[in-house]
Parts: C-alpha cells; structure tokens; sequence
C-alpha cells in the first residue's frame, strides 16, 4: 500500500513543489528509485522524515538530499544504515545548509574509530541533535567527543542509550564546556555512575543556560548526587530534573531537599524508581514549600506506605502550580495508583 502511495507522489511530484513537509514512516525498499526522482523535485521541503528504509534503501536516498536545500528538520531514526550509508549521510549534511534539527535515534550507527563522526563538523548550524540508542560504544563517543565542539549552536542534545561509562563520561566533558546555548541535556540510560558524575559536575557548572537534565538511569548513587548537586548549584535556569533509577536512598534526602532550596523554579522533578522509603517522602514533603513552582513530581517505586499518602497532598495543594484534579493522566494520579500497588509490601 505505502509503495503505491509513493508511486502515485512520484507521479504527482510535479504539482507538489511547494509541500513543505513529508513524513514517510515505512519500508519502500520496492519504490526507492521513484522516491529519489520524487525527492529532487521537492525543492521547498523544509521537513522530512524517512524511517525503517535500511542500509540499501537509504544509501540510494542520500543522494538525493542533496537537493533539499531548505530543508531545516530531518529525522531518519530507526534506519540502521550500517558504516557505509553513515558515512554517506554524514558527508550528505554538507549540503543542507539550513538545517537546525537532526533525528538519528536507534539507527545504530556503524562507526569506524577516526573515520565516520568527524563529518560532525558540518553540523555548524544544528541546534538539536539526538543520537540515542546508537549503541555509540568507546569509539563512537571518543570521536564523537573530538567533533562536538564545532556544534556551538546547539541547545539540544541526547545521547540517551549509548553505553556511556566513567570513561566516555570525562570524554563528553571534554566536548560539553564548548557548547555554552546548550539547554537540554539528556544522558539518561547509560552507565556513568559515580565517578562519571563527578567528571561530568566540572562541566555542568559552566552550563549557564540549561534548562533541562536527564540523568535517569545511570547509578549515580548518594555520592554521585552529591557531586551533582555541587555543580548545578550554579545553573539557576534549571526546570526539569530527572534522577530516577539511580540507587538513591534516604540518606540522599538530606541532599535533595538542598536541591529545592537552590532552585526555587524547578517545575518537574523525577525521583522515581529509587529507595526513598517512607520517611524520606515525608522530609521531602515537607521541604516542597521551597519549590513554588513545582507542578510535576514522581516519587513512584520508592518504598513509600500508602498510609502516609496524605501527607505528600497536603503539601502538593499548597503549591500553587501543582494541579492534580485535571484529568486521570495526571501525574498525581499516577503516583497514587503505584502507591496501592505497593500496599502489599510495607
């Protein structure tokens, strides 16, 4: 069906030249050459999206990127191109000189220590970049580490899934104090653990702008957190924290309600999936006046009784920001549902 559509654009293509955005989420491995005629034609596309083509489809594709010019988003996740259509397409980006966004999520990208990810540098003008769940590895991240710096645009960055250890954690460091607009940040699933933190805290503090830190996931520990909370003491644009999955316990509370006292303005705070227990819930609930504008935290899989339930809503309807009626997705209700489920083992 999708390659009949295809074919039906290809024929149609000549009467198509002001489309701005095209989304084509599917395999046309049976129609890529019509695509490529297609593609050429499309010279005002500023949006596109080629997902599922694999390694053959999508070297015969990147060759007609090359015309889309004023293309400024392009999102090829899930393609799995494999060393030589990576290198291809890297080298592809030299041409689209507007371009601001790029998506190559889960497209485990074939890497080649020296040889592939310094096309990076043709990333001059990309403002958001996701490479997660490549799979980057020691050598991906050590060349990508080397290419980073000349992305000085770039306020968006994933690197989520990437087996990032203590060691690529002191590599991204390297690259990170470079990129100074930077305001989402999102490291989550990885391995940096402690020592990893306390490489990536000396960078961090320089990250004036961020607004958003992912860092779900990563075993950091209480130490870790420690480290951490040292450094993005000095970023106070900071919204949205996610530390959960990090063998936090409750002698890291002490430590998280220092957390709201420096930031005042955080609206989102993820926590969940730690060891919290519930004596810890209820210091946090009480230091939860120092975050008026909190309207999102998840405190779920912490070992929390749901007899004390009450006193976390209690302190959550005195936020002003905090609004837990609105609909059953909220996240409030999601915390309270966990809760029951955890009944069985307090």
């Amino acid at each position: 069906m999708y390659n009949d559509i295809v074919k039906e654009i290809y024929l149609s293509s000549k009467y198509l030249t002001n489309i701005k955005s095209l989304n084509l989420c599917c395999n046309l491995r049976d129609c890529v050459n019509e695509l490529c005629n297609t593609l050429t034609s499309l010279k005002n596309l500023t949006s596109l999206q080629l997902s599922y083509q694999g390694s053959e489809g999508l070297i015969k594709l990147v060759s007609s990127l090359k015309y889309l010019t004023n293309l400024t988003i392009l999102n090829l996740e899930k393609n799995e191109p494999g060393n030589n259509a990576t290198k291809h397409l890297l080298e592809t980006f030299r041409y689209l000189p507007h371009l601001t966004t790029v998506n190559l999520a889960y497209s485990i990208l074939s890497v080649k220590p020296g040889e592939t990810l310094n096309k990076f540098k043709y990333f001059s003008g990309i403002t958001s970049l996701n490479l997660s769940y490549n799979q980057l590895g020691k050598y991906g991240i050590e060349d990508l580490s080397h290419y980073l710096r000349y992305l000085s645009n770039l306020t968006d960055l994933n690197l989520t899934g990437n087996l990032i250890d203590k060691e690529g954690a002191k590599q991204i460091s390297t690259s990170l104090k470079y990129l100074s607009k930077l305001t989402d940040l999102n490291l989550s699933y990885n391995t940096i653990g402690t020592e990893g933190i306390i490489e990536l805290s000396h960078v961090i503090r320089r990250l004036s702008s961020i607004r958003s830190l992912n860092l779900s996931n990563n075993l950091l520990g209480g130490e870790g957190l420690k480290a951490l909370l040292n450094s993005i003491r000095h970023v106070l644009s900071l919204t949205f924290l996610n530390l959960s999955v990090n063998n936090l316990s409750k002698d890291s509370v002490r430590d998280i309600v220092e957390l709201f006292r420096f930031f005042p303005n955080l609206t989102s705070l993820n926590l969940s999936s730690n060891q919290i227990g519930t004596e810890g819930m209820i210091k946090i609930s009480v230091a939860l006046k120092y975050v008026p504008n909190l309207s999102i935290i998840n405190l779920t899989w912490n070992g929390i009784c749901p007899s004390q339930e009450r006193i976390l809503t209690n302190a959550l309807s005195q936020l002003p920001a905090f609004s837990f009626y609105h609909n059953i997705s909220n996240s409030f209700y999601y915390f309270s549902s966990i809760l029951q489920v955890e009944a069985k083992v307090c």
